[in-house]
């Protein structure tokens, strides 16, 4: 099977200096920027040895547009992270999706920002599954 490859560069997401742990989410809850490379066509990469293809893919991942700006924290949003972790007992990704969906589906906000209720659960949303099977697993129940 011969695919074209297009090349993405996420930007903004990471402070130049690098971080010490794993991150999940970029810096400070702030946007990042996705530039997206020219695409490189399979039938092309198919027709060169093995270090012709990665020095072909090397030269357009050169290509791409540099990106020498920090991240832009969002200090709201990150505010609003903490809290839900503490009124919840959550841990920071499931505050942070939680939040999103909040928002994606429209539901009450309280002053702080935070869900008003939480709705019951639908059973056949994939979030639902994954949002209380692995909150249980994180307590150890």
């Amino acid at each position: 099977m011969v695919v074209t490859i297009v090349l993405l560069r996420f930007c903004g997401g990471l402070p130049a200096a690098g971080v010490e742990e794993r991150q999940e989410f970029p810096a400070g809850y702030g946007g990042q920027e996705v530039v997206i490379g020219r695409p490189i066509d399979g039938e092309e990469l198919a027709s060169l040895r093995l270090a012709e293809r990665r020095d072909r893919v090397r030269a357009a991942l050169a290509e791409l547009e540099t990106y020498d700006g920090e991240p832009l924290p969002d200090a709201e949003f990150a505010a609003r992270v903490a809290l839900a972790q503490l009124r919840w007992q959550l841990d920071e990704v499931r505050a942070v999706f939680l939040l999103v969906k909040a928002r994606a589906d429209g539901w009450a906000l309280d002053e702080a920002g935070l869900p008003v209720v939480i709705p019951e659960a639908d059973p056949t949303d994939a979030f639902w599954g994954w949002f209380h099977h692995a909150a249980a697993s994180a307590r150890g129940d």
